[in-house]
């Protein structure tokens, strides 16, 4: 099977059961939900001694692209282990050579020129991920987000670049980046988000999600936005309000698919909690 569409976004599941997920129509053909658990197992769903762990949803498909392509998609992984990232270049244009509507090559590719500083070829990656996967892939949307409030001056240029590469820093130092980031770019709506997540007051993150909505974030950064609203309103005992914003995001046909996934989980949680 080739696992693709991982997780944007942390969740907590915790229903003590395995997780039967209703795709109310999210998935295509071929496709079923999975998590990936803290230790990096992929599982169909999380078994009672591991519930209430922080996962990531995702999708797994059935289809499968030429061997050749497949081969030197691995190839280019390895390389980005490695940090050979010219090399890992080459193998990930190979493979969009042999599979052209593959979009994982396409989104590592993209990946790779950001951390090259070439973000004009990111840009263009990205725009063929959302051609290939218009309802959203990973942070695709966001880059493109990202990419165009360089445009408008509203962060500055290559600064997209140095805020997704400092998620691979210490924590703390990537808090301080956030942080940083929502004063000096107050209309920046990626670090707002984030640091909305960081604040432990319900009622406090919750303005600040309301403020993050009003930024016109790319649209899956809105459902994501959206999740923790209904979470924060959960957690403030507003269930039917949360109830109502969450079946919203499910029922989104346009939405990006692993948020749909994301807010059905919650969702659920919410709902057995009432």
């Amino acid at each position: 099977r080739s696992c693709y569409l991982f997780g944007i976004f942390i969740l907590l599941v915790g229903c003590g059961e395995e997780v039967d997920s209703d795709s109310k129509g999210i998935l295509d053909e071929g496709e079923s939900v999975v998590y990936r658990l803290e230790s990096g197992e992929v599982v169909d769903g999380v078994p009672k001694d591991k519930a209430w762990q922080k996962v990531d949803v995702g999708v797994v498909s059935n289809r499968r692209y030429s061997k050749v392509a497949e081969s030197n998609f691995k190839l280019g992984n390895e390389k980005v282990v490695a940090r050979k990232y010219d090399e890992a270049v080459v193998y990930f244009k190979k493979a969009i050579s042999l599979e052209s509507d593959w979009v994982e090559p396409h989104h590592e590719l993209a990946s790779v020129y950001l951390i090259l500083d070439k973000g004009n070829l990111a840009l263009a990656e990205y725009l063929e991920v959302d051609r290939i996967e218009p309802s959203g892939y990973f942070l695709s949307k966001t880059a493109i987000w990202s990419f165009e409030c360089e445009k408008k001056g509203i962060i500055p240029k290559g600064y997209y670049r140095v805020y997704a590469l400092s998620e691979f820093l210490d924590v703390e130092v990537r808090a301080q980046v956030v942080k940083a980031s929502t004063e000096k770019f107050p209309k920046f709506a990626p670090a707002w988000l984030e640091y909305a997540q960081s604040i432990e007051d319900a009622e406090a993150r919750l303005k600040i999600l309301e403020h993050v909505l009003t930024l016109e974030p790319d649209k899956t950064l809105r459902g994501k936005i959206l999740i923790d609203k209904g979470m924060a309103l959960s957690e403030l005992g507003r269930e039917a309000e949360a109830v109502k914003i969450l079946e919203a995001v499910v029922d989104d046909k346009g939405g990006t698919r692993v948020v749909r996934l994301g807010a059905l989980e919650i969702l659920k949680l919410v709902k057995n909690k009432k």
